[in-house]
């Protein structure tokens, strides 16, 4: 009499069958091996030397016999294409295609191995790329390979004991006041530089300025609802090979609402008079301007004003270093900003906060004196 889960079966023809697992298809699914015997003692015999061969002699066929080209192919296309926005999945795509499958992609996937991927990282930091990029490589391959492990195509888990390049975190660098000043002046004396005031007044990202559309903005209720970005993606094909898209904000957090100050709502009033028609604030041939061209004419504002070191994103950090300098709630700042929590705010802020502490220090100073003084009078 046959167990259950042993995977043997008496036939209608009266022999027995038993079932063993002999290899894995390319798309991961099971391929069976099959024994047959005239009495159930004969298969099962059978059947458990058939087990024990291919669980220990062909381990490589049985956990999976294509590379890690054909896995990472397979993975992208069923599981992260369907949960993914169009643009992450062309950021993993890319760089697999450029960085992984050069280098692993012939690799059979049964053989991969710490000291392979170890090798691969160590190659990418010779090349000098940045800590940033090979974290967020070995990342996207980390969750390929958990995938495979997940399906039992692969035993032991070849992303144990791997070490990263430690991340050299580098000072934000926001404008000094003086400085902050001139490139307002320039902003508001020349027709392309109302993006510059708006990152500057409300510390939004370039391709959620890029992507801001009139609908988004409530001058009742002076807010703008940050809900698109617009960027140019890799399609994964070449290195030269993009396009533009217009999707949902980055992340849950980054879909937010900040305030619209005095300033800057003149400013959006006096544009939108001027583009009665268009549906994105900053539009080029009916679609939103892209972010590279928003920059071209920053970085041409900059020389004009004599500044030539200065990058779009500093004026973000600009926004939240004088936010901060004037003892704003943190929490605030980090949802306007549109940071997951407050310590990335903190991590990325934390030389801007030294004003604020040597305040903090002060007035504990000043009220210990005040303490001081009134227990002698009372004395």
């Amino acid at each position: 009499m046959s167990k259950r889960g042993e995977n043997i079966y008496k036939r209608k023809d009266g022999r027995w069958e038993g079932r063993y697992i002999k290899g894995r298809k390319m798309d991961g699914r099971i391929h069976y091996g099959y024994v047959y015997g005239k009495t159930y003692k004969s298969t099962r015999t059978s059947l458990i030397e058939m087990k024990y061969l291919y669980q220990f002699n062909n381990r490589d066929e049985l956990i999976y016999s294509g590379d890690v080209r054909q896995w990472l192919s397979h993975w992208l296309n069923t599981e992260i294409k369907r949960r993914v926005k169009i643009s992450s999945y062309a950021s993993y795509q890319y760089k697999i295609d450029h960085y992984i499958l050069p280098v692993l992609g012939d690799c059979p996937l049964a053989s991969l191995n710490s000291e392979r991927i170890q090798q691969f990282i160590d190659d990418m930091e010779s090349q000098y790329l940045s800590v940033n990029t090979i974290k967020t490589v070995i990342s996207i391959f980390k969750q390929g390979i958990n995938a495979a492990i997940k399906l039992r195509l692969l035993m032991d888990d070849p992303f144990i004991n791997i070490h990263l390049p430690s991340l050299q975190k580098n000072k934000v660098n926001a404008l000094s006041l003086e400085m902050q000043r001139k490139v307002e002046q320039s902003a508001k004396e020349n027709p392309k530089g109302v993006p510059i005031l708006l990152a500057l007044y409300t510390g939004m990202r370039i391709g959620e300025i890029s992507a801001l559309q009139w609908s988004d903005i409530d001058f009742e209720r002076e807010l703008i609802m940050v809900k698109h970005t617009y960027q140019r993606m890799p399609l994964g094909e070449g290195a030269k090979k993009t396009k533009l898209a217009l999707s949902k904000a980055k992340s849950v957090s980054s879909e937010r609402m900040i305030p619209l100050g005095k300033i800057t709502r003149e400013i959006l009033l006096n544009l939108r008079n001027e583009n009665i028609e268009s549906k994105f604030v900053f539009e080029n041939n009916g679609h939103p301007i892209e972010p590279r061209l928003l920059n071209y004419h920053f970085k041409k504002i900059m020389v004009e004003t004599g500044l030539h070191d200065i990058h779009f994103h500093q004026l973000r950090h600009t926004f939240a270093t004088r936010c901060l300098e004037a003892q704003e709630n943190i929490a605030v700042i980090s949802a306007i900003l549109g940071h997951k929590s407050v310590k990335t705010t903190l991590d990325i802020y934390t030389d801007a906060l030294t004003f604020q502490k040597r305040m903090m220090i002060q007035k504990m100073e000043s009220n210990q004196n005040k303490d001081k003084i009134l227990s002698t009078k009372i004395n």
